[in-house]
Formats: C-alpha cells, structure tokens, sequence
C-alpha cells in the first residue's frame, strides 16, 4: 500500500480513537477536575514525543515520579481506560476492513475458511477421502482458566454495549438526529466505565474462574459455533454432495476450568462436579430462552399450515390444553418440549 492509501484506510481507526478518547477526556475533565485532565493530557503528549524518538523516557518518569497515591490512581485508570477503548476502536476497524475486502471482491486473506475452500477446489481430492478424514474430525477450543483476569462482568458489558453503540454510530451521518442520540449513550456508557472499578478486590478464586469462563457462551460461543458448523457442513456438502459429511459438528467447545488435574489442590471432586454442572445449567438456561422466543414467534395457525404426524403427536400430548391455542400446533408442541427440558434441568 502506499502511505496515502495507509492513511485512508486508517482514518475510520484514527476518528474512533479521537472521538472516544475526547469523550474520555470530558469526563475525566467533569469528574476529576480540570489540575488531573491537564497533567494527563501532559503525560500524553509527552507520551507520543517518546514514541517519535523526541524526548527520553525519563521525561515522563520524572513527570510522575513524585506524584501522591490520590494524584496516581487517576492518572493510572485514565490509561488503562484509553487502551482499553482504543483496542475497541481496533475491533471495529478490524470489521470495516474485512467488509471492504469482501466487497472489493479481493482473494479471501490465508487461514480463512473461504481460503480453505479454494485450496480444496484448487486441488480436488477425492469424496471418500474427504468423508474418512472428517468422521472422526474435531476442532475445539478449550477455556482455560487466568487468575491475573481480573476485570468485572459489569465492565465486558459496558464494553460490549460501546461496540454496539459505535456499531450503530457508523450507520449514521452527522446530520441526524440518530446521530447525536448515540453520542449521548456513548458519552453515559463512558462515564459508567469511568465511575466502575476496572479490577476486583481480590483475586478470583475457583468458583469464580467456572463463572468467568462460561460468560464467553452468552457473550458469543453460543451464537457463533453452531454458525460455522452450519457453514462448514453446508460448504463441504455442496461440494460433495454424495457425502453426508460432518453428521456430528465438527467444532464443539471445551473447558478445562474446574477439571484441570495439574496439581492444584483446590481442583477437588466437588469443584468438578460444580464446573460440569454449571455448564449445563448454561446450556439449559440458554436453550429454554431460545424456546420460549420460539414460542412467541411460531404462531401458526393449523387452518392455515400443513402439520406433519409427528408434529401432531408432540403438539397433542397434553402440555397445553388451553382453548385459545387449540389450533397453534407449533406453539404447543414447543411448550410441551420446554416441559420436558425444565424436567431435566432440575
């Protein structure tokens, strides 16, 4: 690339970072007074001189170095904010560059999966080949557990609801009304970030490692994995489509948090049996909120669709005998399946 197409394609990453760092300025500025944004913002500037090879790194050490606990904690958060929302502005930017490469109708980038379909319809292997191969194929991604993490809940979701937030931004111009709507949910969400300790008082203990791990599959494992299974099932079929390839998903996801026999003495058999069972109860929890969306949604009107027999037999079993969903087979062939999954969560 050359440097004014870097500086381009850059821009959208360069206005983010601005835009939500000013924001974090101005509440830092509201809250902390205008001596700790004017240090700050000092330190900063200095910060970028070191960067360029200006100045030495003691010109900021020297800056620092007699500054009281009250005066630190502060400058310390005002940092750790920035990054964090500057490698928020990297994701986003990460998103726009992927959708212009898809649009520009580029070669899909290497390690991709498009990239692998080329390289499987570049070198034509054999169906049965194929078909060997994957029976007993499994990808899986295993949680593992990091003491040092320390970060609440409470911040992954403000963080999570700023991505959005600048998600829906982009849709916008600055001449609608939207979009000065969003900047004054952006601008709430960053002085929550602000006013919420970023770490915990004390370090997780094992319990707690279980319950930070399985916050990723409300957060995204659930809704992706069964995505790209979907997708890789659906691509390797249409290619050979003689083969029923990947019966079983092919990426299914692992833990070892609260089972890892790697000497620690706190890993006893009532902890795994805690582990495995909040698991399920994770998988339960998210499976009955998808039926009862399902539910809502599949209001099908039996004078209206055709039922099949086994549809018939489940939506008759008695779950529901309500009137007014005498003709909602769907509807009641759903709450008949959450009756019985409800049974088996408990």
């Amino acid at each position: 690339m050359q440097v004014n197409q870097i500086e381009t394609a850059t821009a959208p990453l360069r206005d983010d970072i601005r835009f939500l760092g000013g924001i974090l300025g101005d509440t830092i500025r509201d809250h902390e007074g205008a001596e700790i944004f004017d240090l700050i913002e000092r330190v900063r500037v200095e910060a970028f001189k070191i960067r360029r090879s200006e100045v030495e790194r003691s010109a900021v050490a020297d800056m620092l170095r007699d500054l009281d606990i009250r005066t630190a904690i502060p400058v310390i958060r005002a940092f750790s904010h920035f990054l964090l929302l500057a490698n928020l502005s990297e994701d986003l930017q990460r998103d726009r560059r992927r959708a212009v490469h898809i649009a520009a109708g580029e070669p899909p980038q290497d390690s991709s999966l498009a990239a692998t379909y080329r390289k499987l319809d570049a070198t034509g292997p054999d169906g049965d080949a194929v078909a060997d191969l994957l029976a007993d194929a499994l990808v899986s991604p295993v949680i593992t557990a990091h003491p040092t993490e320390t970060r609440r809940r409470t911040i992954f979701d403000v963080q999570g609801r700023i991505t959005e937030l600048m998600r829906q931004r982009q849709r916008y111009n600055k001449y609608e009304p939207e979009f000065d709507a969003l900047e004054v949910d952006i601008r709430r969400q960053v002085l929550q970030l602000w006013r919420a300790a970023l770490i915990r008082l004390a370090r997780l203990r094992i319990q707690d490692e279980i319950e930070v791990g399985l916050r990723y599959y409300d957060l995204t494992l659930f809704d992706v994995i069964p995505r790209i299974n979907d997708q890789v099932r659906a691509a390797l079929r249409s290619r050979w489509p003689g083969h029923e390839l990947l019966n079983r998903p092919i990426l299914r996801p692992g833990s070892w948090i609260g089972g890892d026999r790697d000497g620690n003495p706190f890993v006893t058999a009532e902890v795994v049996h805690r582990a495995t069972h909040r698991a399920g109860a994770v998988a339960f929890d998210r499976y009955l909120k998808s039926l009862v969306e399902l539910e809502k949604s599949l209001s099908q009107s039996a004078r209206l669709v055709p039922v099949t027999p086994e549809l018939a037999a489940i939506a008759d079993a008695g779950y529901d005998d309500s009137p007014q969903r005498a003709d909602e087979p769907y509807r009641r062939a759903i709450r008949g399946i959450r009756a019985r999954l409800s049974a088996t969560a408990c």
